[in-house]
């Protein structure tokens, strides 16, 4: 079973046993995703993207693995800030205070 097969499975399997908590994702796409990973077709990077995010909020349970907080990333070579973007202010302009008529 392809890994998204499995994350779809479980959210509509997590959406039978919880009823009150279906307005978290919809679950007609869901039932869609199944059928067509099911069949072998695939799903668009935006589709996946949006099950693992949906799985991942259900959850509560990355489904990516984040090297650079973990430290496992080597960091890339330090680049000197350009002039250009030195003067930049710290805050953004402040917005005047409408007038009272």
């Amino acid at each position: 079973m392809s890994e998204l097969l499995r994350m779809v499975s479980e959210c509509l399997h997590w959406a039978e046993e919880h009823p009150e908590g279906e307005e978290r994702f919809d679950v007609r796409a869901f039932e869609r995703f199944r059928s067509l990973l099911r069949i072998g077709a695939g799903l668009t990077d935006k589709q996946a993207s949006w099950v693992r995010g949906v799985h991942e909020s259900v959850f509560g349970e990355p489904t990516y693995d984040n090297l650079v907080s973990r430290g496992l990333v080597p960091r890339g070579r330090e680049v000197a800030t350009p002039e250009v973007l030195k003067n930049l202010p710290l805050k953004p302009p402040q917005v005047a205070a409408k007038r009272r008529a």
